[in-house]
């Protein structure tokens, strides 16, 4: 297994270089990207529920009103 590695990781410094300065950023911005998706799905799906109970309670105090007054509960 080391020697597989060995023939295929690189020989020079400045390769190498390459290689842990790619990884130093690709790495941090895919864990913060993927945190960043999760927080925002989450508020995301709790506006669409806010939004959505905002408008039920619109169409419920239209239809009282329409109702003349009586409470659907």
């Amino acid at each position: 297994m080391l020697e597989y590695l060995n023939k295929r990781l690189p020989r020079s410094i400045r390769s190498r270089l390459i290689l842990a300065s790619l990884a130093c950023i690709l790495l941090p911005a895919a864990f913060t990207l993927s945190i960043y998706n999760s927080l925002t799905e989450k508020a995301v799906r709790q506006q669409a529920a806010t939004n959505a109970e905002n408008a039920l309670e619109l169409v419920n105090g239209s239809v009282t009103q329409r109702m003349g007054g009586c409470s659907i509960s």
